[in-house]
């Protein structure tokens, strides 16, 4: 690891998103029905607003936390389900990981995860992401 990326990792690490993703986030989620296609949310954006999201497609970053994050209670659909998590937030995820998901023993990576927001049985929203053929 170079001076700068161990720089860059140890900022991503101790929980400022902001310093590891480029992409813009928007300071205040728009009303209902005015949200743009391509909206990219943080998991404390979505801990703070998943219910103005809720059905709509969206790409969440985050740390890849496998099964061992931060989300209290159960999985919201199957035992498989898997954790994003930053901000002292956590947010459950029903699909596939990305390719870039953490070995074991290593921190956890920084990941861009695409799905649908749906609201679990024990009312907690989580990210739906289609499974690919």
């Amino acid at each position: 690891m170079t001076g700068k990326t161990a720089w860059v990792a140890g900022i991503c690490l101790a929980g400022s998103l902001a310093a590891c993703e480029s992409a813009p986030v928007p300071a205040a989620a728009p009303p209902r029905g005015l949200i743009p296609a391509g909206v990219v949310l943080t998991v404390p954006d979505m801990a703070a607003s998943a219910a103005r999201y809720a059905e709509q497609a969206v790409t969440v970053t985050g740390f890849d936390a496998g099964r061992q994050g931060l989300c209290k209670g159960a999985p919201p659909v199957s035992r498989s389900d898997w954790q994003l998590q930053g901000g002292g937030h956590c947010l459950y995820v029903h699909g596939p990981r990305p390719e870039s998901r953490a070995a074991g023993g290593e921190s956890p990576r920084l990941v861009r995860v695409k799905g649908i927001v749906r609201l679990g049985r024990d009312g907690a929203y989580y990210l739906h992401v289609p499974s690919t053929p």
